[in-house]
Order: structure tokens, then C-alpha cells, then sequence
């Protein structure tokens, strides 16, 4: 089987080189491609990608694809599907990195098991004291609907695109482009896919390498940027359901979808409620929210519990010093969760 490999490419100058040199110690014998798409980055991560393909002299055909402008990662993955050749695509994050065994222990089950829509193999976080540094599987096959649907929702088969080997003609056949314009797109590009795929199989290889990185801090517009980006997901499989692309799994879809929304909801307050900020201070900062993300929150906003069913009441009704009451006893009872 021929397996094309996808590296959206973007600022990843300190990391791109580790990144190669993993694809290329791949011990698969079969033939494979490898799709960089230039994301229009403002470092030499593209100089540094060029030197390192002029220097390979390997069995892996090396191609770069360049974007005109910078369009996120979920167009650079489409350009890659769009051009790639392989029965199989895998992706890979360009500041991530493969074992050696990734590709062959994949393609070893897709043989095995005559062509599954998806395998998932096992990873590990380069981060000891990350809520889930290593992620391993037994080995497993799931060969119908709604039961891959169910094994997603319950969180045991992983959400991100990264470190899955997916056949090509599933992806085109069903129309599973990624969503351009949002981030979290793997939310909702995994949750059409584990409702659409017919088999399923999870191999207990450690195949893949999350670098996690630090000094990222969440921001008042990151929350609000994610809370945009889960109500497009949100309405984006209401529409599916509409058209009959597949069937939803009882309520549990929609819970699921619901969880996130109500938690991305939650973020947005504990940017006021995880500083000491002073009452007035906290009172403007939630009169001052954008009324676009206020529309949202009233909306999208799914509480799962009274608590947060009377919070919403209040944020919903302006009783800002009333919703502020609740949650500053929330916060000292470690409760805003609950």
C-alpha cells in the first residue's frame, strides 16, 4: 500500500529538522510520499525544509506545496489531501515527530485487516506531568456503526487528526475536508468521521510523538476565538443531520458536542474569576463582554446542572451582581465546574 504523509508547515524552525529525520528513519519499505505545504510562515522553516529535502537521497518522494498566503491548518491539510497519491494519508504536525515503526505497524493492520477506514495507533507526550502523557491501545477492530460512533464519544478514540492513517477514498468519498476558518477543526473533522467510518482499528504501538510547548497563555479573545469556532462546529453537524450525512448516536452526539460548548462557556468567565480582580473590576469586565459573544453565550450556552442553569439566568437577564455572588462563592467552594 502507498501512504502519503501531510506536514503543514508554519513557524517551526526549531523543530522541522526533528520532525524530518523521522519520516525518513521509517522503517516501511513500501512507497510513500511526503507532502510539505508552506503555510506562508514568517521564519526559515521553508529554507531549512529545502536544504534538508536537497540533501535526502532516500526511497521517500519529497514534494513542497505553496500556499500564496497564510490560511491555517485546516486548508493546508486539504491542499495535502488534494494532492496526494497514497491509499492511505497521514498526518503529521510539523513541530511533532513519528517512530520509527509508525508507518509500517499501520499499514501492517490496514493489510491485516482489509483496508479499515482508520487506524489509530498509541502516542506518548514529551511531558511527564501532562493530564495524559501516554495514550496506549490495545489492539482492536470495530467493524460497524454505531459502535466506532460510541467508542469516539467516550473519549476512547482520541479527537486529534495527527497519528491516524485514514484511506484517502473514505476522506474524498464522504467529503471529509477539513473546516476551514475555525480552530479546534480536529473536533469536528473526528466527529464526522468516527459517525461515517464502518471499521476501526487501534494498534498498541507507541507510533507518535506530541511535543508540547510552553508559554502559551489562554487570553480573553483565545476563549472567545474557541467559543466561536465550537458553535460553527455545533451548527455544522446540525446541518449534517439535516442532510442525512449520518446518523447521531442517540443524545450523545449532541452531549457531547453540548460538553464542549458549555466548558468553552466556562472559560470565558474564568478569565474575570481566576484573578484577584476587585468586584467593580469584575462587574465591568462582564458588563464590557462583545455583545457578538454575549449573543453566543445565550445561545450556545447548554448548563448541565442548576448552578449553572440559574448563572446563565443571570448573565442572560443583566443580574451581573447577582451572577457575580454566585460565582465567587462557587470559586471559594471550587465548585465552578459543578
Amino acid at each position: 500500500m502507498s501512504v502519503s504523509i501531510i506536514v503543514p508547515v508554519y513557524n517551526v524552525e526549531d523543530y522541522i529538522k526533528d520532525c524530518f529525520s523521522s519520516i525518513i528513519c521509517q522503517t516501511y519499505s513500501g512507497p510513500m510520499e511526503c507532502l510539505f505545504i508552506d503555510d506562508c510562515g514568517s521564519d526559515s522553516s521553508i529554507e531549512i525544509l529545502n536544504e534538508l529535502i536537497a540533501s535526502y537521497n532516500g526511497p521517500i518522494e519529497m514534494r513542497v506545496l505553496h500556499h500564496q498566503e497564510n490560511r491555517g491548518l485546516s486548508a493546508a491539510r486539504n491542499t495535502g489531501i488534494s494532492d496526494s497519491k497514497g491509499d492511505y494519508i497521514f498526518f503529521l504536525d510539523s513541530d511533532d515527530q513519528l517512530y520509527p515503526q509508525a508507518i509500517e505497524v499501520m499499514e501492517d493492520a490496514a493489510a491485516k485487516e482489509t483496508m479499515p477506514d482508520i487506524i489509530l495507533g498509541s502516542y506518548r507526550v514529551n511531558d511527564l506531568e501532562h493530564p495524559i502523557n501516554r495514550y496506549r491501545y490495545e489492539y482492536q477492530v470495530w467493524d460497524s456503526q454505531p459502535s466506532i460512533a460510541r467508542e469516539f464519544l467516550c473519549g476512547k478514540l482520541y479527537c486529534m487528526a495527527p497519528n491516524k492513517m485514514i484511506r484517502r477514498s473514505f476522506i474524498t468519498d464522504n467529503d471529509l475536508w477539513f473546516k476551514e476558518g475555525i480552530i479546534h477543526e480536529d473536533n469536528l473533522w473526528s466527529f464526522q468521521s468516527f459517525h461515517m467510518a464502518k471499521k476501526v482499528v487501534t494498534v498498541p504501538d507507541i507510533t507518535y510523538l506530541y511535543l508540547i510547548h510552553g508559554g502559551s497563555i489562554m487570553t480573553a479573545s483565545k476563549c472567545e476565538k474557541r467559543l466561536e469556532s465550537s458553535c460553527i462546529i455545533y451548527d455544522e453537524v446540525l446541518k449534517d443531520i439535516r442532510n442525512g450525512r449520518y446518523h447521531l448516536v442517540g443524545q450523545d452526539s449532541l452531549n457531547y458536542l453540548k460538553d464542549i460548548l458549555n466548558t468553552r462557556c466556562i472559560r470565558l468567565f474564568e478569565q474575570i474569576y481566576s484573578k484577584d480582580f476587585p468586584r467593580s473590576e469584575r462587574l465591568k469586565r462582564l458588563r464590557s463582554m462583545p455583545q457578538s459573544i454575549r449573543r453566543i453565550v445565550i445561545k450556545y450556552w447548554f448548563p448541565p446542572t442548576k448552578f449553572l442553569m440559574i448563572l446563565k439566568f443571570c448573565y442572560q437577564h443583566g443580574c451581573y451582581h447577582i451572577f457575580d455572588n454566585l460565582l465567587m462563592l462557587s470559586k471559594k467552594r471550587n465548585r465552578i465546574h459543578d
